[in-house]
């Protein structure tokens, strides 16, 4: 009987999202976001993914050393 009270209360809060559209508006707003990010991530030049890689693995090398 315990799982079954502990398994209503989510139920009812995802009732709850779906009958006020909430769920709709985080979806549109995940969706944007990750529109943003994807533009973003296509427009930083190759030179820029070459340096930032360089850092990232300068920096495992010396993280391993330790």
């Amino acid at each position: 009987m315990a799982l079954w009270g502990s398994l209503r209360v989510p139920a009812l809060v995802a009732q709850n999202l779906v009958e006020h559209g909430s769920l709709d508006a985080i979806a549109s707003n995940l969706q944007r976001s990750t529109d943003t990010v994807g533009s973003w991530l296509a427009t930083v030049s190759p030179t820029s993914w070459i340096i930032l890689g360089g850092i990232v693995l300068v920096g495992l090398l010396v993280w391993s050393r330790r």
